[in-house]
């Protein structure tokens, strides 16, 4: 259900069963997204396997989840970002800060590892999240292999309380707060 948005950006609060299922659920599953796709990845492309494209859509969700975008203008370069997607004054989108976390502060990464989730949140979104020809997306194995660690301790470290909680996520469990 959307929630409004006030004028300084800022949505109403999530309840707290909703907070409880993003952490045991919601969160983990997408890391589990993430193991998928490591496990299975392939020798020669990242085409190669539903588990990988799964994985990396998953890598460049938990990328904005932790307030982290990317701008193209005069180079590609990690940026924070933490708007919510908004219409009509509401928002349906969760970041971490939703659920008791805290956004990740892109001086506190060191640049190479900052470049790699610009190539990688823009590979997503060429090679995945949209349907593009030609893009030059450097989103490849060796990109894939270095951010999936990174984006799991990102989560991890930013939001604490998600390392502690159960994994349910691969079990089918009715009101999913994504169903």
């Amino acid at each position: 259900m959307p929630r409004r948005i006030d004028q300084n950006g800022i949505p109403d609060p999530l309840s707290r069963e909703v907070i409880e299922s993003f952490l045991k659920i919601d969160v983990p599953y997408r890391l589990a997204m993430l193991d998928f796709a490591e496990a299975a990845m392939p020798a020669s492309r990242t085409r190669d396997s539903a588990f990988v494209e799964a994985g990396i859509v998953a890598g460049r969700l938990l990328l904005q989840f932790l307030g982290l975008g990317i701008r193209r203008k005069g180079g590609l370069m990690l940026v924070e970002n933490r708007r919510y997607h908004a219409e009509n004054g509401s928002t349906d989108e969760v970041k971490i800060t939703d659920v008791g976390g805290r956004f990740v502060d892109v001086a506190s990464l060191d640049a190479a590892t900052a470049d790699a989730l610009a190539q990688f949140h823009n590979g997503a979104s060429k090679a995945s999240a949209h349907l593009t020809w030609d893009s030059g997306h450097q989103l490849d194995l060796d990109n894939l292999r270095r951010c999936i660690p990174i984006i799991r301790s990102l989560v991890l470290t930013h939001l604490p309380s998600c390392a502690n909680a159960p994994n349910q996520a691969l079990q089918p469990i009715a009101g999913r707060s994504d169903n």
